[in-house]
């Protein structure tokens, strides 16, 4: 299939039945290269990894994800994934209406508003270390949304309920949605996005090569000063801090699976130097690199050499 040669912040309005408001994807393969587009939806959506690493991009946050992760995204929020370099992921995703499907269930408005997770505090990737009981009950809704056994409504709406339930608990001190960079309740607005997006797909695509601002301003038809304050505006920092936002996302992902040196690994990911990937490294994520793959399990097969 040939590729789209331009990109586009897309909304994707996600058809739902009337009388029983839910979907749910069978097995979605995320390779590395394939996405072209931001996209946003009209319903909240659940996603739950199966297998595989890389990076999760929701407005202007980078997020590394990996097997046995799920991810909440809210309506309206622009999002992509994508893959570690040579590699494909497996995904299932669950579309709702939470008023349709829960406030009628329960009565109760507050378990159906998800408002406050449409918020730059919340944090779209969960991982079963952290949150345990949210990540079971995500994979129950999607085994029980692909089982078609009697009941299977009844089964899938207590699940649904429970999750709410869960997801409101587990994030008690969450503020209320506040705009930021001057964008909507997630971030930036989808037209600031939608004039960059040509440069957010380069980026992410291209996160290994040096950061050229003149190139990125002429895929966006601007000048190099439009282009650098246009994209802080979006993306709350500058384009190099955006940049390494995406290389160290990806390097959490390929430490996650092991198997290579730190040495390589840093200049797969575009850093020119050991020491300037350990110096970002630590300055997003509080660890080194060796630290943060020994508290996360990515320790199998690992290379040594660069000890």
């Amino acid at each position: 299939m040939q590729k789209r040669s331009n990109y586009a912040v897309a909304f994707a309005p996600i058809p739902l039945a009337g009388d029983f408001p839910f979907s749910v994807s069978g097995l979605f393969l995320q390779r590395d290269r394939e996405i072209t587009t931001l996209h946003a939806h009209d319903a909240p959506e659940l996603g739950w990894c199966r297998e595989g690493n890389g990076i999760f991009v929701v407005g202007n946050r980078v997020m590394p994800f990996q097997a046995g992760d799920i991810v909440v995204i809210m309506p309206g929020e622009t999002h992509l994934a994508q893959s570690v370099h040579g590699t494909v992921s497996q995904w299932h995703w669950v579309y709702f209406d939470p008023a349709r499907l829960l406030y009628p269930a329960t009565g109760n408005p507050a378990l159906a508003d998800f408002s406050r997770f449409h918020s730059p505090g919340f944090r779209n990737v969960i991982g079963p270390a952290a949150q345990p009981e949210l990540v079971r009950l995500v994979r129950a809704v999607v085994e029980a949304g692909l089982d078609h056994q009697p009941f299977r409504r009844e089964r899938l709406l207590a699940l649904l309920c429970l999750f709410a339930a869960e997801l409101q608990n587990a994030f008690p001190g969450l503020p209320p949605a506040v705009p930021e960079n001057g964008g909507g309740p997630a971030g930036p607005r989808p037209e600031q996005l939608r004039r960059l997006d040509a440069a957010f797909h380069h980026l992410n695509r291209h996160y290994r090569e040096p950061l050229r601002i003149g190139r990125l301003a002429a895929l966006c038809h601007l000048s190099p000063p439009q282009f650098r304050r246009l994209f802080r505006q979006a993306a709350g920092r500058a384009p190099l801090a955006y940049l390494q936002q995406v290389r160290i996302g990806m390097a959490m992902a390929e430490l996650r699976r092991g198997g290579r040196s730190i040495g390589d690994l840093a200049l797969t990911c575009g850093f020119p130097t050991l020491s300037s990937f350990n110096r970002q490294f630590k300055q997003q994520t509080g660890l080194s690199p060796r630290a943060w793959r020994k508290e996360t399990g990515g320790n199998h097969g690992e290379v040594t050499r660069d000890a």
